[in-house]
């Protein structure tokens, strides 16, 4: 819960393909050099930490739907929440979401699965999301 309001969807991009890649660099850094080789542990752990930095940093956007707001949080800056009922419409231009407001601006950024995002937003613009509690959805099949 954000605020009070269910959380319907979180879209964020995935980071375990960058990091397995960055493990598979390190291990082959650590075989080319030797195993054998005094420090190299040390060497390798502080390879993988400054190497896995800037993939948690850019890769930090999140995209969060709650009943009645839409939030982008960003990595080292703050949260941008939207209520969804401020919102006129959403659309994707050259890979970005863009997004434009009741109240007239325009707002656009590069989020993860754009796709599912502006179907979301379009589906919940000017009015909010609809849904169903897991618990009802238990009780009631």
């Amino acid at each position: 819960m954000i605020d009070g309001s269910p959380v319907v969807a979180v879209f964020r991009p995935g980071i375990i393909l960058p990091l397995a890649v960055l493990t598979g660099v390190v291990v082959l850094l650590v075989l080319d050099i030797g195993v054998a080789e005094p420090l190299i542990f040390p060497l390798a752990i502080a390879a993988w930490v400054v190497g896995s930095l800037p993939i948690f940093v850019s890769r930090g956007v999140a995209v969060i739907f709650t009943t009645d707001s839409f939030l982008v949080k960003r990595p080292l800056r703050r949260t941008i929440t939207i209520p969804l009922r401020s919102i006129k419409s959403a659309r994707i231009e050259s890979s970005l979401l863009r997004i434009q407001l009741l109240i007239g601006g325009e707002m656009s950024w590069d989020v993860p699965d754009v796709e599912a995002v502006v179907y979301l937003l379009n589906k919940a613009a000017g009015q909010g999301l609809q849904v169903t509690p897991y618990a009802a959805l238990r009780q009631n099949p």
